[in-house]
């Protein structure tokens, strides 16, 4: 075990130290000075307990999550019957986005205001009904791979809805539309996505057929999709006036902490729960099984707390503080370093290594994960890039977001399917941690910076960075499988013709045998 944490903690680290690295060229080179040195020497702290809790946190996801979804997803599916199915999916989907980091992080830098509801906080409550929305979408995920539907169909319809419903909240809270596609990025993170994908592998394998690898991939895409609608839901209810955007005060390493264990245990609890309960009843795994889950569920539970941790006390700010300050030597450059930032970042999520690896997996290393990172790379800095220019110029996110999907789409009717699902897969996940931590904060200093604390402003501009990054590499992707697809097809129309010249004085023509 000691080995294995070792490893993980170094790959962790060797992903961290870039951002780290981006930091100290921009201080030490005036670009985005940091006026206060013990901010920059807890931002370097809180990066390595980074790669501690990720450290810990992919470990415990290996012992505990990955499992938990194979088995709860074959054993569920197993007792064919769709009430029961759909019951427990649902209440499985909304568990374990509730218990996403990532989404703490984003909805912990909206200004919701005072509490709507009595006894429960604005960002529990937003909390609770994005994990509604992901647990009927995971249900209708799951209802797709069952029934053998097209995903390709699913994803239209529902972005036809989805876009049609964000034109008319467009005309009644605008501010809100561009959190509504974060969202879905962030429902995405690190602890939903090797749930999920171990969950759509179950499900695939127990049901078994020709389409086994092709239906592995597919359900982040759609579950993700329920929490883009209740977040534009709720806009209607939100009465869209004018404030100021006022940033967090300080707060002291205790607090911070004491929160996160808080935080972290509420949120773990019920998916906990109901997986315990569930496999007494169900499933009734050997001890020795158990054992190594309960250790992954610490293990997890270790991780992330130290995790967030390090993000509010060291990420966060140190984000906002070099937005702020680029953002005051020129737009030029907040385009230039929101690419390299967004790029980075990209590289250091958990999840997308995650995901490369399964799609290497299932393809059998027909897609290299080297060329599915290049392609996540460069479509997150291509999205960034026009992430800071809506930022600047003022552009709503709907030109961008309807016309980046309608092209999404389309190449999804010409690619395989497997590439198609892994794509708008990979997309969704491509808004991780970092992205929450580091990148959706940068953009908020640069917009505080250019718009003085226009609390609107700033959150119909700065936010929809996460949905930018989750959408371009959707179609870098697709153009990589497209590719891969039209070269794989010239190779064996080659091979053929190559076979026939090779053979050709072997072929014995009877024709010219009988004159």
């Amino acid at each position: 075990m000691s080995f294995e944490w070792l490893h993980k903690f170094k790959s962790a680290l060797i992903s961290t130290l870039p951002m780290v690295a981006i930091v100290l060229i921009l201080h030490f080179s005036g670009l985005a000075r940091i006026s206060d040195n013990r901010d920059l020497l807890t931002f370097c702290i809180t990066a390595f307990m980074v790669a501690i809790g990720m450290g810990l946190f992919t470990i415990g996801t290996d012992m505990a999550m990955s499992p938990i979804g194979e088995y709860i997803g074959a054993s569920i599916t197993s007792q064919r019957k769709i009430g029961l199915m759909v019951f427990l999916f649902f209440l499985l989907g909304a568990f374990i986005v509730i218990a996403e980091p990532d989404l703490r992080v984003l909805v912990g830098q909206v200004p919701l205001g005072d509490s709507w509801l009595p006894f429960i906080s604005n960002e529990w409550l937003i909390i609770i009904l994005i994990g509604v929305g992901f647990g009927v979408f995971m249900v209708i995920g799951i209802l797709r791979i069952l029934f053998q539907k097209s995903l390709v169909i699913w994803l239209i319809i529902f972005y036809g809805f989805l876009f049609a419903l964000a034109l008319g909240i467009n005309y009644v809270n605008p501010s809100f539309i561009p959190l509504s596609f974060d969202s879905g990025g962030a429902s995405a993170g690190t602890i939903t996505v090797p749930f999920i994908l171990a969950l759509g592998i179950g499900i695939a394998t127990t049901r078994s057929g020709k389409k086994t690898d092709e239906d592995s991939f597919g359900l982040i895409a759609l579950t993700s999709l329920g929490p883009v609608l209740v977040v534009m839901i709720v806009s209607f209810f939100i009465e869209d006036t004018p404030f100021t955007y006022a940033l967090d005060q300080a707060q002291s390493f205790g607090t911070i902490l004491g929160t996160s264990a808080l935080n972290v245990a509420l949120a773990i609890l019920p998916i906990t729960a109901f997986f315990f309960i569930y496999q007494a009843i169900a499933i009734r795994l050997p001890i020795k099984v158990l054992i190594r889950i309960i250790a992954g569920l610490i293990y997890t539970y270790l991780g992330l707390v130290i995790f967030l941790t390090a993000v509010n006390l060291g990420f966060l700010p140190i984000a906002r503080i070099i937005g702020e300050s680029i953002a005051n030597d020129g737009p030029g450059l907040i385009i230039l370093f929101g690419s390299i930032i967004g790029m980075s970042a990209v590289l250091l999520e958990p999840a997308v290594h995650v995901l490369v690896s399964q799609i290497e997996n299932i393809t059998e290393g027909t897609i290299r994960k080297g060329a599915v990172l290049v392609a996540i790379a460069i479509g997150a800095g291509l999205a960034m890039s026009f992430a800071m220019m809506r930022l600047v110029l003022q552009i709503s996110i709907l030109y961008f977001v309807i016309a980046g999907y309608v092209i999404a789409l389309t190449l999804a009717l010409f690619v395989p399917k497997i590439y198609s699902a892994m794509a708008f897969d990979a997309g969704r996940i491509t808004s991780g941690p970092m992205n929450s931590s580091f990148v959706l904060p940068f953009a908020i200093g640069a917009a505080i910076t250019l718009y003085e604390g226009d609390g609107q402003d700033i959150m119909t501009y700065a936010f929809g960075v996460n949905a930018l990054v989750t959408m371009i590499p959707i179609i870098t992707i697709q153009v990589l499988g497209l590719y891969v697809t039209i070269r794989e097809q010239q190779r064996i129309k080659l091979a053929r013709v190559r076979f026939i010249e090779e053979n050709d004085d072997q072929i014995i023509h009877l024709d010219e045998e009988k004159q």
